[in-house]
């Protein structure tokens, strides 16, 4: 979509990123495209948190699910339903600001959770863990089998705008496979389908 875009077996490959006070931030928006190779059950597409803790976030697909969760006073799991086509590219993004909790799939927001109307939960929790793409966790539980790329982590709650902002970067508006970024730099339009065969 973007470009140099990690692939995953569903086994045992994940990428780790050592823990910093950069991917631990009070409030965060997660966002990354996906492309599935089989079908998904129950994996992780990234992890920053200790499992039932009340601390980290992470992004991953159970049961035709979305599912974005984030550590504060406690563990909050926010849901949506989706089917993930295997081959296809969607983008997804987890917004977190204390008082709401968002979850984005290419561009729409299909689930948020508003915690001021009972107690908000605030600032989130402190993980130690490093931050896992692939899977979820040190022990590498949850392994998913597809593609990630794009992956930003943002240290604040991000607004429905600048979701649907990325979004268009990466999106494919004419159906050919080339996200709008990658229609550019081989000199394409993002707005005209492939009419000659090229690949363009």
């Amino acid at each position: 979509v973007i470009g140099g875009a990690l692939l995953f077996d569903g086994v045992d490959d994940v990428v780790t990123v050592p823990d910093g006070d950069w991917l631990n931030p009070s409030f965060v928006t997660v966002s990354f495209w996906l492309r599935a190779e089989a079908a998904p059950t129950n994996v992780a597409f990234l992890s920053k948190k200790d499992p039932g803790s009340a601390s980290g976030y992470e992004v991953g697909y159970t049961n035709g699910q979305l599912r974005f969760v984030v550590g504060a006073t406690s563990e909050k799991a926010l849901l949506a339903t989706c089917t993930l086509t295997n081959g296809g590219w969607y983008h997804v993004a987890g917004v977190y600001g204390g008082a709401t909790q968002s979850l984005y799939l290419n561009g729409v927001r299909v689930a948020l959770t508003n915690h001021s109307l009972g107690t908000s939960m605030g600032e989130m929790g402190v993980s130690t863990n490093a931050l896992t793409l692939g899977a979820a966790g040190p022990a590498a539980a949850r392994p998913f089998a597809g593609m990630l790329d794009d992956v930003r982590i943002y240290p604040f709650e991000m607004s429905s705008n600048a979701v649907v902002a990325i979004w268009q970067v990466g999106q494919d508006v004419d159906g050919d496979g080339l996200g709008a970024v990658m229609e550019f730099e081989v000199g394409g339009s993002p707005e005209e389908a492939d009419s000659d065969g090229d690949g363009l």
